[in-house]
C-alpha cells in the first residue's frame, strides 16, 4: 500500500525532497525579491527605507557594491538577483523532475550554487562590518536567506545520501 502512494520513479526519494524543494522556491523567491529591491535602489529607481543611521546607502555607494568584469561595473545586486532567479529555476526544474537522478544533479546544482553565495555572502557582511563600518538589513536578510537555501541543500543531499543506501542504489527506481 505504502508504494501505491509513492512517484513512480525515485519513491521515497522524490518524496521526501518535495519539502526542501518547496522551501528552497519560497526563499529563492524571497532572495528574488530581495536583491531586485536593492539593484533597483542601486539604479535609483526606487528608494528603500533603512536604518536611521544611513548604513544601507554607505553600503551601496561603497567600492565593494560592485565587481568590474571585462570591463564593465556590475553591480553586486544585480549579481545576488541573478543567483536567486538561476536557485529558483533551479529548485522549480527539481520539484518537476520524475526521475530520481534528475533530483539528484540538481539538488547537488543547488548546493554548489548557494554553496558559493552563502560563502560570498557572508564575507560581504564582514566587509560591510569591518571594513565600510556600516550595515544594510537588505543585505543582512539576503544572506541569511541564501544561508537558509544552502543549509536546505545541505540536509537535502544527506536524505537523497540516506535514501540511496536504504535502497541499496543511487540509480533511477
Amino acid at each position: 500500500m505504502i508504494q501505491e502512494s509513492q512517484p513512480k520513479a525515485g519513491g521515497a526519494t522524490l518524496k521526501s525532497t518535495m519539502v526542501f524543494t518547496i522551501v528552497q522556491i519560497v526563499l529563492s523567491a524571497l532572495g528574488t525579491i530581495d536583491a531586485g529591491l536593492l539593484y533597483l535602489q542601486d539604479t535609483k529607481r526606487v528608494d528603500l527605507p533603512c536604518t536611521s543611521d544611513g548604513g544601507c546607502e554607505k553600503v551601496a555607494n561603497s567600492i565593494y557594491s560592485q565587481v568590474h568584469i571585462f570591463g564593465h561595473t556590475i553591480p553586486i545586486a544585480m549579481i545576488g538577483a541573478i543567483g536567486y532567479i538561476l536557485l529558483l529555476s533551479l529548485s522549480m526544474a527539481k520539484a518537476a523532475s520524475e526521475t530520481t537522478s534528475g533530483v539528484r544533479l540538481l539538488s547537488t546544482a543547488i548546493l554548489l550554487v548557494s554553496g558559493g553565495a552563502f560563502v560570498y555572502s557572508w564575507y560581504l557582511q564582514y566587509v560591510s562590518f569591518t571594513i565600510i563600518l556600516a550595515h544594510c538589513m537588505y543585505c543582512i536578510i539576503s544572506a541569511c536567506i541564501m544561508t537558509a537555501i544552502f543549509v536546505t541543500s545541505i540536509l537535502e543531499r544527506r536524505a537523497l545520501n540516506k535514501n540511496a543506501i536504504v535502497s541499496g542504489s543511487g540509480g533511477e527506481a
